[in-house]
């Protein structure tokens, strides 16, 4: 088991990290003051999981309801989100009642916006089963829903009142789905661990075969990372914004694919872009990229823009909630580990990138 502590004074909460259920209960009581729980969870995570933490909570002392929405991107929307909120109503939810995010980023994202809008806010906790939902979207706060087929624009900052994390949960995993998370991990690598670059080179077979040891300590030195980041800066005005690596250009394919890609593959490849933006600005130091594409490429994560229509990426950009009149903040990599928040204003640069990503050879 490992745990510590997020630090952000009031709001401060636990992360607890442990394949025995049991672990959780003390913090978990700590944390529900109210008399019931409802769990959200999706499809796919209900028929694995949903029936064990029912009846783990009731034996608490809880009331326990669910709500169940389709797996998937395409669910984290407005009429989801109303969905819940009508649920919520109905089983007569109390400010001091909590919820449970049960599944990936997208049920964690929208439980914890549906909390911190409902009554103006309720409790609630955060119980990733995604590789990618443990070692980023659980942490920081960062809550939403996509509007308008634009990524996360609708959302807001609401801290949970703990995180419980579950290296078990990813033994149900797919290859692809690992893949999702594999790129957070990345991302945290590339922003601010050389280190921990070389642990996930050296281990990443040993990810994919569930080696439990691995798994626990990449969690938690990611959760630690994104943690770090989160309490120097946890509304996003300054340092924070180095977690968007890769993001401004994955968001942007994420979307123009219909999110046919998973956010995972369409960060793969805005991680190439941010390299091939760097080594353009004559920032990133040589052979940086081709270490991350052949890390990238070893995994069969895609790493180039064949099929889409750059225009409508470039289009898409323009969205980013980075955008600023003079024009939009890129995360770009120096080395790895280090990365600088750089402001692009050359529109003819960002379309050259693009142009570079479509063209790639490799």
């Amino acid at each position: 088991m490992h745990s510590f502590t997020v630090e952000l004074k009031e709001r401060t909460y636990p992360i607890i990290i442990s394949d025995d259920i049991n672990d959780f209960s003390e913090a978990l009581l700590r944390s529900c003051v109210g008399k019931k729980i409802v769990i959200v969870t999706d499809s796919i995570v209900s028929e694995l999981y949903l029936q064990n933490w029912v009846e783990y909570l009731v034996n608490l002392g809880y009331i326990v309801v669910s709500y169940i929405f389709e797996q998937g991107e395409s669910s984290k929307n407005l009429k989801t989100v109303e969905g819940i909120y009508s649920f919520l109503i109905e089983n007569k939810i109390q400010r001091q009642d909590t919820m449970i995010a049960l599944g990936g980023g997208v049920v964690g994202d929208i439980t914890g916006f549906v909390a911190s809008t409902y009554l103006r806010g309720i409790s609630f906790i955060q119980c990733p089963t995604t590789l990618l939902a443990q070692v980023d979207s659980s942490v920081g706060g960062k809550v939403g829903f996509n509007f308008c087929n634009i990524k996360n624009n609708i959302g807001s900052f609401y801290q949970p009142k703990m995180v419980m994390i579950n290296p078990d949960f990813l033994k149900s995993l797919t290859r692809r789905n690992i893949n999702g998370g594999i790129v957070e991990i990345l991302v945290h690598c590339l922003i601010s661990s050389e280190h921990l670059f070389e642990y996930v080179l050296d281990h990443i077979q040993d990810i994919y075969s569930n080696h439990h040891d691995i798994l626990e300590y990449l969690v938690y030195e990611n959760c630690k990372i994104k943690s770090d980041i989160v309490c120097s800066d946890e509304f996003d005005y300054g340092k924070r914004a180095i977690l968007n690596f890769g993001h401004t250009i994955g968001h942007a394919v994420e979307a123009v694919s219909e999110f046919s890609l998973t956010h995972g593959e369409a960060v793969s490849i805005g991680i190439v872009g941010a390299f091939i933006l760097g080594e353009k600005l004559g920032l990133t130091k040589n052979g940086e990229k081709e270490k991350v594409i052949s890390l990238l490429s070893s995994i069969s994560l895609p790493i180039d823009l064949k099929g889409f229509d750059i225009d409508t990426v470039y289009e898409r950009i323009l969205y980013d909630k980075k955008s600023h009149g003079e024009g939009i903040e890129f995360i770009v990599p120096i080395s790895i580990g280090h990365v600088e928040r750089i402001l692009v204003s050359n529109k003819e640069l960002i379309y050259s990138v693009l142009t570079d990503l479509s063209n790639r050879t490799e």
